[in-house]
């Protein structure tokens, strides 16, 4: 699936972070889907794995074609952001406590990975919608997706920036 058919919201989160300079490269990080062509059914569940070649604090965002962002991970039943060099996290899977199943409506999904070498949070708790709901383990996020671009954008220049960070996207066609 073609980038050019995320949203504009999508399309900065995507981009979130590309434009500023690092002091060091970030820690190496490998994503994938469970599925290589990144086709999901609307019910379908979804696995994302994250492995990482060095130490790192890992965050996951989705955004789907709901228009509302959440964070993957860390999450209600994977609180630990920490993953050691040569571990890997599981959002979803056989492994995971939960499952993570496309919600649509159909279009495009958007999930976007950011590895630091610093345990600072990306987006601070007044940003997201409150409590969890008990059926999910995924907050949301009350600002909108320009916004949250901005805000990572900001905090990556000014707290990870100096440490080195990295970040991968991935793209889910959700289909009906």
């Amino acid at each position: 699936m073609a980038a050019e058919r995320l949203s504009a919201g999508q399309r900065a989160i995507a981009e979130a972070g590309e434009g500023l300079s690092s002091a060091r490269p970030g820690p190496a990080i490998e994503v994938r889907l469970d599925r290589p062509d990144g086709v999901y059914r609307i019910g379908e569940s979804v696995t994302v794995v994250v492995r990482v070649r060095e130490d790192a604090y890992i965050t996951v965002f989705d955004l789907g074609t709901s228009g509302i962002v959440h964070q993957l991970f860390p999450n209600a039943y994977q609180e630990d952001h920490f993953v050691p060099a040569g571990g890997e996290i599981e959002i979803g899977g056989p492994r995971s406590p939960f499952l993570f199943r496309v919600g649509g409506p159909p279009g495009p999904e958007l999930i976007k990975v950011f590895a630091t070498r610093l345990p600072d949070p990306l987006l601070d708790d007044d940003v997201f919608a409150g409590d969890v709901p008990a059926n999910m383990p995924f907050r949301s996020i009350k600002a909108s997706a320009t916004r949250v671009a901005g805000i990572l954008e900001a905090c990556l220049a000014k707290v990870h920036r100096a440490a080195g960070y990295s970040r991968e996207a991935l793209i889910i066609d959700v289909r009906p």
